[in-house]
């Protein structure tokens, strides 16, 4: 910037012409501006010559006053100053950037600064904006796990930020990619190089193509493992707009992609399970929209319907129900209420629909809630099990036991079931016979002891005669026993050994034999009662009077116990009562028979008790008077009645602090205490019950303390662990401690248990004695302020049953043994006569005479064939019907040679099970469908097919058979014919219930079809 010389004369004329900016200063005022100064300076309406007051300093920060003051001396002085560059604020008060040059001239004869400058705002804020958007870089990647990197274009392509994230993410430190920064794309996979773009001429190649600015590509770590990363790159443009760089992340993502495969291979394992299944699994959800979120396909394997089904109506199940079901409604409530309120627990429940083949079926439904990420219910996974025959055969049982228990209840002959004299059923009849109001009175009971005791010996003793011999008695037996109100009634008693509950119990018939000798005795009562019932109806007279009288003194007994609750009276100084409420009136004119008044002194009216009245009162008023205040239970006899009531004397405290006057109210606790002697009753009651059952109960807390547990508990514990427990101990298991299955399984259940889920199991261990004891065992939760803080164990030993048990399963094995065993000998013997009538035929030349034996011979292994089917198989109840199909076609085939060439079989056979009340008729059907074809569809050694067809459909069978032969003629009657294969087949429909469609015409062949239930 060219400016005139030192010491030179300056011209301001010349001054105006130069095209930069010029300023005439000292440190004492501006002396002139040129034009162009004055467009910067913004000094327009500025008159520098006029004003000596405006200085270099008005645009300059104060901080940089004394530097520049400096500066003025030194170029005044002739020293010369290199370029500078500095923030001023014009006199539009605009912050603006500068650069000088200053040199000494002469102006108007005075030597002042001669300032050439030009603006520099521009590039500085460029400057500035670099530095902050590097600093802002700097401070992202700092707190990122990305690597950031910013590439500039212009003047040419340079890498001008990356990350110090790059050394984790790609192994390479930011200075070895600053130093080579083509390792980004030689680390790359061949294939994926071109993938990167870090070019300007790469990203329009991009834009132009319209290709997505963020790419996956496979990159070598500098520790030699393949990493996938991301790439995504945005445009980074100046103020003219033109592509000035690119700003990019680079992202590791091997570990989502190997997540993703992940999820990818479980979608299929569990596409597999939904596809194949015999459970229908589906999620559904009550929030925010009601409905079905998926639906597994094996519903229409299993129900017959779609999963759309399910999906577009969210009622599907409750409109399929079989009946209303206000169980259903309440479950589904239940559910929606859980999820509301995010109640995490499981549910099971179960209901019957109809399928879509119209058939009823009943599902269990077991639901497992499922939560997001903030622990709230999303929805439920639903297992949908098809339990029909097991619903069925618990219907049929739970039938049977009710309509049992009616049969007895409601017989007119009482019945009694015991076990070793223990009651453990008796019918209504004897309840009435013994005069008790429920069976509980005697169930668990001994029952000899209703018996006289003259009789008992003789009954206990053909008791154990039952027992001991098995076997039931023959005759009646008369005994005494007594009801419930000590009467004697005499009886006859049949006793019958039987199996209840799986037990050896004894059931006893017994008979009334004192209301046959009473209806003896009611004529002579009947004569009594006449004579005596004038004197009963005067009785009945006179009592009517006294009842009228009790009733009017009951009710004026009542009014005044009504109004006796409370009783409100006040004292003064002087003893005086100073007021008083109704009750407390007619309280104490009850008590003492005198009518207080305001001002009365009670114990100077009193004509009896009044030293007693005095001894109780006066202490306690003395003490309220002295400021105390007194609480108190007093007992009076009210009119014979006991009254306890609770009494509270207050101090009135005046104005001075002074006690004048004292307050009383006595409020009738009778009621309470009455009710809290019967809680003491009840708590004994129940602490009775629990230590006299039968079941093993016991309470612990999250510590493993015992907290409680009943006789046959601790009776228990001594006999398994050979030790003691008490309450507070952290129970031992004494000799079982070592035994890891038995006490992981019982610490499992306690886990469960505390929880919040109730469990039951079996368990086996042995006593002290060595002996197996199976118990059944029952853990509750037991909740205080929504929290478990102990479980409840119950426990029955069901030992007894489990070997009862074991021995069915023996007993029903050697039944097993015991079928195949007979099937297989008339198996065998079928076989034997078969060989017989085969040996027969030898000697047999008549044509006629050996097809009949051939027939019967084949009619027998038809038969046969279904007994080795039968012992062969597992099940003794159906026949693979299929598998015996074909041996029973290839056999009648086979025993009349017909040749493949000549005749050919077609066999379509599906896949049935049939009874053996079943299989053998449709066996010899069979049979003689198919040697009727092959010995007269096709003379003359004519080629043909015959067709046999098995199928079934809504549990009915068809069998049917064609063939392509000559036909029957016209005419032929084949439901009535004379020959006694076809008098068979229709016999054999009649005994299985089935119809016979029969269709033949000449020259076309035969249509045989057979229908029958399965």
């Amino acid at each position: 910037m060219a400016v005139l010389e030192q010491n030179s004369q300056v011209d301001e004329h010349t001054l105006n012409l130069l095209p930069f900016a010029v300023i005439l200063f000292d440190s004492k005022q501006i002396y002139f501006v040129n034009k162009k100064a004055v467009s910067i300076l913004g000094s327009a309406s500025i008159n520098f010559k006029k004003s000596n007051k405006i200085s270099i300093f008005h645009i300059i920060e104060k901080r940089f006053h004394k530097e520049i003051n400096r500066n003025i001396k030194k170029v005044l002085a002739g020293i010369t100053l290199p370029s500078l560059e500095l923030k001023i604020t014009n006199f539009k008060k605009k912050d603006i950037y500068i650069k000088t040059d200053s040199n000494a001239v002469l102006y108007n004869n005075k030597r002042v600064i001669q300032t050439a400058f030009s603006e520099v705002s521009n590039r500085k804020s460029q400057i500035t904006e670099d530095e902050t958007a590097k600093d802002l870089l700097q401070k992202i990647s700092a707190n990122s796990q990305d690597v950031i990197f910013h590439f500039g274009f212009l003047p040419h392509t340079k890498l001008k930020f990356i990350s110090d994230s790059s050394k984790k993410v790609l192994g390479f430190t930011p200075e070895e990619i600053y130093k080579n920064p083509n390792i980004l794309k030689k680390n790359l996979y061949k294939e994926d190089q071109n993938l990167l773009v870090i070019s300007r001429e790469d990203y329009l190649k991009w834009a132009e193509k319209g290709k997505e600015k963020r790419v996956v590509v496979r990159f070598c770590h500098k520790n030699g493992k393949q990493k996938n990363i991301e790439i995504a790159v945005n445009p980074v443009y100046n103020k003219k707009r033109e592509l000035a760089g690119l700003i990019g992340n680079i992202r590791d993502i091997s570990e989502r992609i190997e997540t993703e495969k992940l999820l990818l291979e479980t979608k299929k394992k569990f596409d597999l399970i939904t596809n194949n299944g015999n459970d229908i699994i589906s999620f559904y959800t009550f929030y925010p929209e009601e409905k079905y979120l998926y639906v597994s396909p094996n519903i229409k394997k299993i129900l017959g319907y779609k999963s759309e089904d399910l999906i577009n109506d969210h009622l599907f199940f409750t409109k399929q129900l079989v009946k209303y079901n206000d169980d259903f409604d309440k479950s589904i409530l239940l559910l929606k209420t859980c999820q509301k309120r995010n109640i995490i627990k499981n549910h099971h429940f179960s209901f019957k629909i109809l399928k879509k083949s119209g058939e009823e079926a009943w599902l269990e439904d077991n639901l497992v809630p499922i939560t997001n990420e903030k622990g709230k219910i999303s929805f439920f996974i639903n297992i949908l099990r098809d339990i029909t025959e097991q619903k069925e055969t618990d219907i049929e049982i739970e039938s049977q036991y009710i309509n049992y228990r009616n049969l007895l209840d409601n017989s007119p002959v009482a019945y009694l079931i015991h076990d070793n004299g223990v009651c453990l059923y008796v019918n209504n009849a004897l309840l009435k016979l013994v005069k008790f109001k429920n069976k509980n009175q005697i169930l668990g009971k001994f029952a000899l002891d209703f018996f006289d005791e003259d009789d008992r010996k003789i009954a206990l003793k053909r008791l154990q005669e039952i027992y001991l011999t098995k076997t039931t008695q023959n005759s009646y037996f008369n005994y005494n026993i007594r009801d419930a109100k000590n009467n004697k009634i005499e009886v006859e008693v049949k006793s019958v050994l039987i199996k209840f509950n799986n037990r050896d119990c004894v059931l006893s018939l017994v008979n009334n034999l004192t209301e046959q000798r009473q209806r003896e005795n009611e004529k002579v009562k009947t004569q009594i009662t006449e004579s005596t019932n004038k004197q009963l109806q005067d009785e009945i007279k006179e009592r009517k009077e006294i009842e009228k009288n009790l009733i009017n003194k009951t009710a004026q007994l009542s009014a005044i116990f009504e109004n006796s609750t409370h009783l409100i009276w006040s004292i003064n100084d002087k003893l005086e009562v100073t007021s008083y409420n109704k009750n407390f009136f007619n309280t104490v004119k009850l008590q003492h028979g005198i009518n207080i008044k305001l001002g009365y002194k009670i114990d100077e009216h009193l004509l009896r008790n009044r030293q007693q009245y005095i001894d109780f009162w006066y202490p306690k008023y003395t003490e309220a008077f002295k400021g105390k205040k007194l609480e108190f239970e007093k007992g009076d006899i009210n009119n014979g009645r006991f009254v306890t009531r609770k009494i509270f004397i207050n101090p009135i405290v005046s104005e001075n602090n002074e006690v004048r006057e004292i307050s009383c109210i006595a409020n009738d606790i009778t009621d309470s205490k009455i009710y809290e002697q019967k809680l003491l009753n009840q708590t004994g009651k129940l602490s009775a019950i629990f230590d006299s059952s039968h079941h093993y109960i016991w309470t612990i807390d999250k510590e493993g303390k015992l907290t409680s547990f009943n006789k046959n508990y601790y009776d228990l514990i001594t006999s398994l662990y050979n030790t003691k427990p008490f309450l507070g101990i952290v129970l031992n298991r004494g000799v079982l401690a070592n035994d890891k299955e038995y006490t992981e399984l019982l610490q499992f259940h306690y886990d469960k248990a505390f929880s919040g889920l109730a469990t039951s199991f079996e368990i086996e261990t042995q006593d002290k004695d060595h002996k197996n004891v199976y118990l059944e065992v029952f853990f509750n939760p037991i909740y205080e302020n929504n929290e478990v803080v102990e479980v409840s164990g119950i426990a029955h030993n069901i030992t007894e049953k489990k070997h009862v048990q074991q021995r069915m399963e023996i007993s029903l094995k050697e039944k097993e043994v015991l079928l195949r065993e007979v099937h297989h000998r008339v198996k065998n013997n079928m076989q034997v006569i078969s060989s017989i009538l085969n040996l027969q035929s030898s000697y047999v030349s008549d044509e006629y005479a050996l097809t009949l034996l051939k027939e019967s011979q084949n009619r027998i292994k038809t038969m046969a064939y279904i007994h080795e089917s039968l012992y062969q198989n597992k099940s003794f109840t159906s026949v693979n019907f299929s598998d015996y199909v074909y041996t029973l076609v290839n056999n009648v085939v086979q025993s009349y040679s017909a040749s493949t060439e000549k005749i050919k079989l077609v066999l379509n056979i599906d896949k049935v099970s049939l009874s053996l009340d079943s299989s053998i008729p449709a066996g010899l059907i069979i049979n003689e469908l198919i040697t009727n074809a092959i010995k007269h569809a096709f003379p003359e050694n004519k080629q043909g097919t015959i067709t046999f067809n098995l199928r079934s459909e809504n549990n009915f069978v068809f069998l049917e058979l064609k063939d392509n032969g000559v036909g029957f003629a016209s005419g032929i009657d084949f439901e009535n014919s004379h020959s006694l294969g076809l008098q068979l087949v229709n016999t054999l429909i009649e005994q299985i219930e089935g119809k016979l469609n029969f269709k033949s015409e000449k020259g076309k062949g035969t249509e045989v079809l057979v229908t029958f239930k399965m």
